[in-house]
């Protein structure tokens, strides 16, 4: 794992730069005249990854060095203040970032990270423990031997790839961080990092941040929108019907319908929202990192039917688009030529595609308590339950919250602002 030099200087201060170059000369010396004498110093720093806090929630998405997504980005753009050095480490953090389809905020929260950790520069030197010898954490992330090699740990685009998908020992990387999209930056880097100080009570965190938002709003001026490399194209297809009542809630405003099934990008954790009539104009193109295959599967399969009718009983228990008959009984437009989906139908189908188990036939029963979590700990994938409606939650964007809906007859499936304030205090987590 990698633990912040904040959290591991002396008396729990950062060492300055000059400090540590004498500290390292002192060190060198010392391990020569050990070699001199016949003691055998090799693997006390090999065993320092062990006897520091360990972390590893869940197992890394794929293997350290292979992202889910695709290469990193070339990112160009300079940033006022920075040693040429500290450039290139930020170019190299941002376009890591931008090639995961993780867009400013992770690259906001990488740069950040590396800022706290060694003011963006590629440390070859650990922290001084407790026992006065040398942590093996290296790098820009100070990450620990456990993490991966140590020509991985001082390469910054492997470094930061690490960081973002996982170590090779299981440690979780940012994207395995649910929610983290929301978080507080520094919240969500101390997720990643483990240190002593917790997100932001991390002394002088306030100056790094401001530094960091600086270097990637300099950075991110101009550069295009990067598509992941390498991409599946999923088309998902309906499934036979099965049915169980339910009903939705008023309409909203909704683009005009498009018949057909939408392509979806899918990239292990990361789904594309399509740039299509029926999505609000700010989310087209936008890959969300969900940190679960699972949920993006299950997104990308709600993203897949955008356009498609609303439909009274439409679906029910994950099945795909129907008429709604066995459902609506020939109430509204049930039981006719027109299929698609109603609101509990399209949330049922979102869960069960992404591979978990139905979360309920109407809007009140998924509402189920053992699957409630906070609102302000929502994340992609979740659902939002009104007074009989429900809708997909996809993430905050630009301070607006934004859901995945099949809202009412005359409406296709769209994607669109959360406007209802009717809302539980709770969101509803079916995928965990």
């Amino acid at each position: 794992m990698a633990v912040s030099r904040v959290a591991r200087g002396l008396g729990g201060r950062r060492i300055p730069r000059w400090v540590w170059w004498l500290l390292s000369a002192k060190l060198i010396a010392v391990a020569a005249f050990l070699v001199l004498v016949g003691v055998a110093v090799v693997g006390i720093f090999a065993a320092g990854g062990g006897t520091l806090p360990g972390f590893g929630r869940s197992s890394s998405a794929c293997p350290a060095g292979s992202p889910p997504g695709g290469q990193p980005v070339a990112v160009t753009g300079t940033t006022p203040g920075l040693a040429a050095d500290q450039l290139a480490n930020a170019q190299a953090i941002a376009g890591v970032a931008l090639g995961l389809g993780l867009g400013r905020p992770g690259v906001l929260v990488g740069i950040l990270t590396a800022n706290v950790e060694t003011d963006l520069h590629n440390d070859t030197f650990g922290d001084i423990m407790a026992n006065g010898l040398m942590s093996s954490s290296r790098g820009l992330f100070q990450q620990l031997d456990a993490w991966g090699p140590l020509a991985d740990r001082l390469d910054p685009a492997k470094a930061a790839t690490m960081f973002y998908t996982g170590g090779a020992g299981g440690q979780s990387g940012l994207v395995q961080v649910t929610g983290w999209q929301s978080m507080d930056p520094g919240v969500a880097m101390q997720a990643v990092q483990g240190s002593q100080f917790a997100g932001g009570s991390s002394p002088g965190y306030a100056g790094k941040l401001a530094q960091a938002t600086a270097a990637t709003d300099a950075l991110m001026a101009g550069q295009p929108a990067a598509p992941v490399s390498g991409p599946t194209t999923a088309v998902v297809a309906p499934l036979p019907a099965a049915p169980l009542p339910g009903r939705c809630g008023p309409p909203a405003a909704g683009a005009p319908a498009v018949a057909g099934t939408v392509p979806v990008v899918l990239n292990g954790p990361v789904v594309t929202i399509p740039n299509d009539p029926n999505v609000a104009v700010p989310l087209r193109g936008l890959q969300v990192a969900t940190g679960a295959p699972g949920v993006a599967k299950g997104l990308a399969a709600g993203f897949a039917v955008l356009g498609m009718p609303y439909v009274w009983g439409g679906g029910g228990d994950g099945a795909g688009p129907n008429n709604g008959c066995a459902r609506g009984g020939g109430q509204l437009n049930s039981c006719g030529s027109t299929i698609g989906f109603d609101c509990s139908g399209l949330t049922a189908y979102v869960i069960v595609q992404g591979g978990f188990p139905d979360p309920g036939g109407n809007s009140g029963a998924q509402a189920q308590p053992a699957h409630a979590v906070p609102w302000a700990q929502g994340a992609p994938g979740d659902l939002i339950v009104f007074p009989g409606h429900v809708a997909v939650f996809l993430g905050v964007v630009n301070g607006t919250p934004y859901i995945l809906e099949a809202s009412d007859v005359g409406i296709p499936i769209h994607v669109v602002p959360l406007t209802r304030t009717d809302h539980g205090p709770s969101m509803y987590r079916y995928w965990s």
